[in-house]
This record gives structure tokens, sequence and C-alpha cells, in this order.
């Protein structure tokens, strides 16, 4: 994931991402500009909460319905506050609180999240989630070790206005490699393509390789076929249902006769119904009285031809 891991994310390429942008605090990282009001009104009123996922052994960061991942590097601020404390319960030699120590010092080994080196970006998500959980069950193992983490969340959430609580959230949360942010300001910070103006999506990179295969009505996909599929030619030949008027086909058809006549390929005899509909379909005038001209195949048949297709948008226009 993108915002639990930055530039070191496996799916970091999938999006298109400015990792060194002009502002200088949003270098290495993403913005999410997803809070209702400015980011330090949001802390200060208590609506960013950390919590612990005990089962998972990671922490995470709500900010009501959205959940924010914290950097597994970054952990140590929370694994290492007030660690004094838990060695006084468990005591210095006990086996559960050296381990808790080496796994503290194993989280923040881990690569940066701001890493593009491939190797360490592969250790990064291999270790991460093996910390994760070697912290999980010893969490659930150690209940004083569980109770204590969950102290520290509390601390990590002050009560809105306490000064000490803020600075400790706001420190964990300005080390990560994304940036929360109001979300008015979008239009001003905003470092990644966006295909549509939603603020908490990140577009899909433009460049990356997309194959679907445009089918008939009669034909159907091969499943050995490696492509991404159909489904972006039949959204658009459905949402094309919805604008365009049926009465008006046998004029939409005229255009094309039109074109095919002069390259001798419309295998249709002016004197057939589907020519004759077509005709008829259209807005009187001379290029109504062309296109029903039995001469068209003389020099000056196409040459009046010709004069009509310049004109033809043009008067699909006006009768629209």
């Amino acid at each position: 994931m993108v915002l639990e891991n930055g530039q070191a994310s496996d799916k970091a390429e999938y999006f298109d991402i400015d990792w060194q942008p002009v502002k200088p605090e949003l270098k290495g990282k993403v913005l999410v500009p997803v809070l209702g009001d400015h980011y330090g009104v949001v802390l200060e009123s208590g609506e960013l909460k950390l919590a612990f996922d005990a089962g998972a052994g990671e922490f995470s960061v709500w900010y009501f319905q959205h959940r924010f991942p914290v950097d597994p590097k970054e952990y140590p601020q929370l694994l290492t506050h007030r660690m004094e404390l838990l060695g006084a319960r468990l005591g210095p030699e006990h086996w559960d609180f050296l381990e808790y120590q080496s796994l503290a010092t194993a989280f923040s080994h881990l690569p940066a999240s701001c890493e593009s080196d491939l190797e360490q970006r592969a250790q990064r998500a291999r270790d991460k989630e093996i910390h994760k959980r070697h912290l999980s069950e010893l969490a659930a193992r150690n209940p004083d070790i569980l109770f204590f983490l969950r102290e520290n969340v509390d601390l990590f959430n002050a009560i809105p206005g306490e000064a000490e609580g803020l600075a400790l959230l706001d420190r964990l949360l300005g080390a990560q490699p994304s940036r929360l942010a109001y979300w008015r300001v979008v239009a001003d910070e905003i470092n990644y393509r966006r295909f549509l103006d939603i603020n908490d999506l990140a577009a899909l990179r433009m460049e990356r390789e997309v194959v679907e295969k445009i089918l008939a009505p009669h034909e159907y996909l091969p499943p050995d076929w490696q492509i991404c599929g159909t489904t972006g030619d039949d959204f658009a030949n459905l949402v094309s249902g919805l604008f365009v008027d049926p009465a008006s086909a046998e004029v939409a058809v005229a255009p094309r006769l039109i074109y095919a006549l002069l390259e001798g390929k419309t295998g249709l005899p002016q004197g057939s119904q589907v020519w004759a509909n077509t005709a008829l379909g259209l807005p009187q005038g001379r290029w109504r009285n062309v296109l029903t001209n039995q001469e068209l195949s003389s020099a000056d048949g196409v040459l009046e031809v010709s004069q009509v297709l310049s004109e033809f948008p043009v008067a699909l226009l006006v009768r629209a």
C-alpha cells in the first residue's frame, strides 16, 4: 500500500506521483486531501485517532471512516515511548521485555519509505510483515505489553487541545510517507495526476500499458488472451446510447454511404431500399438531390459529392 510504504511500495509505479515536488514539505510524500478543515484545526479537535490492531500487530490513524496505516519504520515512536516504565513492570531481564526491545530495533532498521532500490524494497515488504506478526504474538502472549501499547496509544490520542499529546501525534504523522490535508488545498498542492476531481483517489499512470479488445456483437473474448477486458468499450457504447437519437440513424448512415460511393465500395445500388431510405431521411436541399442523382459516376457528379461532403456537418448542425 502506497500510504504505508510510500515510494518503497511495490504498487508505487502504478500511480503518477511526483515524489520531488516544488513544495519541500511534500518531498517523498503523497498528498491525501480528505480533511474537512485545515490540518492543525483537525489535529487539535481530536478527530485524528491512533489505533492499535493487536490481531494484525499494526498501528493506524483513523479519520472517521478513513484508515491511514502508520509507516512500520516509525513504530518505534510508539514502542519506545516510556519504555523504561515497561522495563520496571516486567523487569529489565525479563525475556519478553528483551524481545520487545529487539523488535523495536528491528522496526527501526527497516529500509525507508523513500527507498527506490528494488532489493531494499523487497526486504522492507518482507520484514515489515514478519515484525508485525511478531508484535502481535508478543502482545497476545504478554498482557502487560498489550496494556502498555494501549496506554501509549491513549497518550498519543490526547484530550483535544492538550499540547503534549498533540505534539506526539503531530510528530508521528509528520514522519509518514503521506500528508493529510484540507480537501480545499488540492488544486494548489496535489502531487499526482487525477482523471476526475475526486479528492481521495489517486490516478493510475497514463503511461502504463492497458490493452482492451473491442468486440463486435457476434464475437466473444477468448479466456486465454492476455488483455485487460472489454469493459471500457462496452461502457462507452452504453453511455453513447443515452445521448444518441435512434430516429437519426438513417441520417448518420449518409456520410458513410457518400464516402464509400466515392471509393466505389458501397455495394448498394442507388435504387435499393437502403439507399432510398437514407436519401429520404436527409433534409431537403442540394446535397439531398446530389445523393439521389443517378449520374454520380461522372466526373461532375464526383465533384458535386465532394462539395456535399464539405457542407454535410454544417447541414446536420443546422438541422439539429
